[in-house]
């Protein structure tokens, strides 16, 4: 028997059962009482018995030394994600600190490889931009609003992301200023936001650049606010309903 550490699942409970990869094989578990999911178990788990010809003592000599690697599936612990350094127990008995793959989250199942020699695995090779493929990100659209989104690719030439939306919509050529973490949480400007992509109509407007822009603040006792405007300029003490918001875009 071989004792080895096992992540119950998020959504499993007590007297439930899990399906195990392990040594090639798989093996149902029931999570023991009092356990939930999140918790480290340990788990015994067979090994197959020791040959009897006229082999068996270069047989035990082989299965006394670990292999060179083994793949393994475990639940990412919750706390962590993609990146993340883990400790390890592995069948051999080793404790080996391993990176988890980019992307995955806490709850999700990974398949990793241990080696022998129990040394950190080499993380995977990272794009040259802040956010990595498979990350998942609060996206900033056309109206100013932040919705989820998933990192597609990272564009060298351009430093721009491809992010795929919920519905799996892409959008191309997003740059770094309108990705934030996923719990990032816009601050509230009135019954507008800061940052929120507007349009402020302007007598004499010469561009699109001179109508459209950002909001920057509001002062919640005069009810004015001041718009970053595409053309480079601030405009200040713009009344509420000097703004418009397409309304597709209130969203």
């Amino acid at each position: 028997m071989v004792l080895t550490s096992v992540t119950i699942p998020d959504d499993l409970h007590e007297g439930e059962q899990m399906l195990v990869a392990f040594g090639g094989g798989e093996f149902l578990v029931e999570v023991p009482s009092g356990c939930r999911g999140g918790d480290v178990i340990e788990v015994d788990f067979p090994v197959a018995d020791a040959p009897t010809d006229c082999h068996a003592a270069d047989a035990d000599a082989s299965l006394a030394s670990p292999p060179s690697s083994q793949l393994v599936r475990l639940v990412v612990p919750d706390g962590m994600a993609g990146g993340d350094c883990l400790t390890v127990e592995a069948p051999w008995g080793a404790l080996l600190d391993v990176v988890l793959p980019d992307g995955c989250r806490a709850g999700e199942e990974v398949e990793l490889e241990l080696r022998e020699e129990g040394r950190p695995q080499e993380a995977p090779a990272r794009c040259g931009g802040v956010y990595q493929p498979g990350e998942r990100v609060s996206v900033l659209r056309s109206n100013g609003a932040y919705t989820p989104g998933c990192i597609k690719e990272y564009e060298e030439m351009s430093g721009t992301y491809t992010v795929e939306l919920e519905g799996g919509l892409l959008k191309y050529l997003v740059d770094e200023d309108s990705i934030a973490p996923l719990d990032f949480q816009p601050e509230q400007a009135g019954e507008h936001f800061v940052g929120r992509r507007v349009q402020v109509p302007t007598v004499g407007a010469l561009s699109k650049d001179d109508v459209t822009g950002s909001i920057r603040s509001f002062d919640a006792r005069t009810g004015l606010y001041v718009v970053d405007m595409d053309n480079g300029k601030a405009r200040r003490n713009v009344r509420a309903e000097e703004i418009r918001v397409r309304p597709d875009r209130r969203k």
